[in-house]
């Protein structure tokens, strides 16, 4: 298979007209090989995940070599969390072995300046040595922190790697809430901030909860302008050229240039 430039593929399957969002093209998930020059973040699934699968969307079907960086640093923000125990060395050594179609090296710098190449920056570890004390609102804490590491990296590889495109995957809910039900979700979240953090309530965000979709109402307000109350508001200026969404819904994919669709 050949590998597509970025320009080849932005054509085939980046959505390139504000009037296309009304009623935007979903394509297969099995359609998508992303071009030279990309690197793709990865976010572990469930506590104990350590990384892509040996078969793994948008990862294990790159026709040239993969390489895994595991990322570190995880900096929560919300809820209480405290230091636990954790040897990532063997984890990592464990993963390699058992995903043989992948590459590691201790040191990726060269491998980011080869375009062939596709980059996985493997989150799953990043939070091991971190744990949550009990809290009814634990799966609010953990998206909302999850999605500021991950923008955190974002910000970082983009400083450090301005030449790779970068790519997210979003899976978006099964039953997508609806319009009203996320402006009361909006509305009672920036009504509750205080300085620049959300104040969970017991009346908070009911409608994302139920769906366990509570990236979205930060999606919407940084679409809107409203960076100040938006994680997504804090991705650098400089990286949004290079950034790209990939909104999954029923094995079919949405990819958004963020540079594009906020120049519109």
């Amino acid at each position: 298979m050949r590998l597509h430039t970025y320009v080849e593929f932005f054509k085939a399957y980046i959505l390139r007209k504000k009037e296309n969002l009304v009623s935007p093209k979903f394509h297969p998930v099995g359609d998508i090989v992303l071009p030279r020059g990309s690197m793709i973040h990865y976010m572990p699934k469930h506590e104990n995940d350590n990384g892509p699968g040996v078969v793994e969307t948008f990862i294990s079907n790159y026709p040239d070599e993969v390489y895994i960086d595991f990322q570190f640093g995880f900096h929560p923000v919300l809820g209480k969390v405290h230091n636990v125990s954790f040897n990532s060395t063997p984890v990592i050594k464990a993963y390699r072995n058992s995903h043989y179609n992948y590459k590691w090296l201790r040191d990726l710098s060269s491998i980011y300046k080869k375009d062939k190449k596709l980059v996985v920056l493997n989150h799953a570890l990043a939070q091991r040595d971190r744990k949550y004390s009990p809290d009814k609102f634990i799966n609010f804490f953990k998206s909302y922190n999850d999605l500021n590491m991950l923008i955190e990296r974002i910000n970082e590889n983009g400083k450090n790697h301005p030449e790779r495109q970068q790519f997210v995957k979003m899976e978006l809910p099964i039953n997508m809430p609806g319009y009203r039900d996320l402006m009361k979700d909006i509305d009672t979240y920036v009504k509750e901030m205080k300085d620049g953090l959300p104040v969970v309530q017991n009346n908070f965000m009911r409608t994302t909860k139920a769906e366990n979709c509570y990236w979205l109402v930060d999606w919407l307000l940084f679409l809107s302008g409203k960076y100040n109350e938006s994680l997504f508001g804090k991705i650098d200026r400089e990286v949004w050229n290079n950034l790209h969404f990939m909104f999954i819904s029923n094995s079919r994919v949405l990819i958004l240039n963020i540079g594009l669709i906020m120049s519109w």
